[in-house]
C-alpha cells in the first residue's frame, strides 16, 4: 500500500533576522517620507502607489544586500525546479521593484497575484506572535467544486488543503511563483507588521 502526494507548489523560505534588522530603519524611513494609504484602508500604508518611493529604492545602495541576496536564491529557486535558469535570469537581475508595506490593527491584503512578474516573495522586518499569517491558495480548480471541508493546515501535507498557512515571523523571507495567489487577513494584532513586498523578473 502506497501514498503519494502530488502537484505540489514549491515556496523558497529562509531566516535572515540580521538582515532585517539592517533594512528595517531604512524602511520605516521610506514609509514616513513616502507611504500612502493603501486601498482605502487607513491601518494600510505602502509605497506601492509612489513612482518617487520606486526610483529611490533602485538608487538607494542600503537596499543592495537584500536584493543581491534575493536575486541569487531566486535564480537558486528556479533551478531547483528543473526551470532553465539561463532564459529569466538577465530579466531577474534588471527588473525588479520593492513594495514597503506598514500594517496596523485593521489591516488587511485581499487575495491576489502577480502575474506580470516571474518569481515575487516577501520579507518580514517587523512582526509578533500575534501578526496575521500569509495564506497560499491552492491553484488548482477542482477545489472550487469540492464537497467535502478540509480544514486549513501549516503541516507538511499541504497538498491536500485548498489553503495554506504561514505562521510568520522577524526575519522569514519567503520566494513563490508570481502566479500563485495569496493573502493576509484581518489584523487583530496591537502592534505594527512591516514588511517589503517584492516583484521580480516584471514583463510590463
Amino acid at each position: 500500500m502506497n501514498y503519494s502526494y502530488i502537484f505540489p507548489t514549491c515556496v523558497f523560505s529562509d531566516d535572515q533576522e540580521a538582515l532585517a534588522e539592517d533594512i528595517l530603519p531604512v524602511c520605516e524611513e521610506y514609509l514616513e517620507k513616502y507611504g500612502q494609504i493603501f486601498s482605502n484602508n487607513t491601518s494600510h500604508i505602502s509605497t506601492y502607489r509612489n513612482i518617487d518611493a520606486h526610483k529611490a529604492i533602485k538608487q538607494d545602495i542600503r537596499f543592495r544586500p537584500l536584493l543581491n541576496y534575493i536575486i541569487e536564491n531566486s535564480l537558486k529557486f528556479l533551478e531547483y525546479q528543473n526551470v532553465k535558469v539561463s532564459q529569466f535570469e538577465p530579466t531577474i537581475r534588471s527588473n525588479y521593484m520593492f513594495l514597503i508595506n506598514k500594517v496596523n490593527k485593521g489591516g488587511l491584503h485581499i487575495k491576489h497575484a502577480h502575474p506580470a512578474s516571474i518569481i515575487s516573495g516577501c520579507f518580514y522586518l517587523k512582526c509578533s506572535e500575534n501578526s496575521s499569517p500569509l495564506i497560499f491558495s491552492d491553484p488548482r480548480d477542482y477545489y472550487k467544486y469540492i464537497t467535502y471541508k478540509q480544514e486549513p493546515s501549516a503541516d507538511r501535507h499541504s497538498c491536500l488543503y485548498p489553503d495554506f498557512f504561514v505562521p510568520v515571523k522577524q526575519g522569514l523571507i519567503l520566494l513563490w511563483p508570481s502566479w500563485l495567489e495569496h493573502e493576509v487577513p484581518y489584523s487583530t494584532d496591537d502592534n505594527e507588521r512591516i514588511t517589503i513586498a517584492f516583484n521580480l523578473g516584471s514583463i510590463t
